[in-house]
């Protein structure tokens, strides 16, 4: 969030420590393991990566987002 209580955009977003997942450190998923510095720093990135299976952050992303409307 802003401090105008706006939320920041992803590509505004810059990569931080401060960004860490908030699962990072109980999560035993082999995004994990395997890239670590995503969700160490940048844990929105997990949706892009192909085998994110066991990832709560990307499963909450995915449980969040509204549907896509077939046009």
């Amino acid at each position: 969030f802003k401090f105008s209580g706006e939320i920041i955009k992803t590509e505004e977003l810059n990569i931080s420590p401060r960004n860490k997942c908030p699962f990072y450190t109980v999560c035993c998923a082999s995004i994990r393991a395997n890239n670590s510095n995503i969700c160490a720093e940048s844990p929105w990135k997990s949706m892009s990566i192909n085998n994110n299976e066991g990832c709560y952050y990307a499963a909450a992303i995915k449980a969040t987002n509204p549907p896509v409307l077939p046009d």
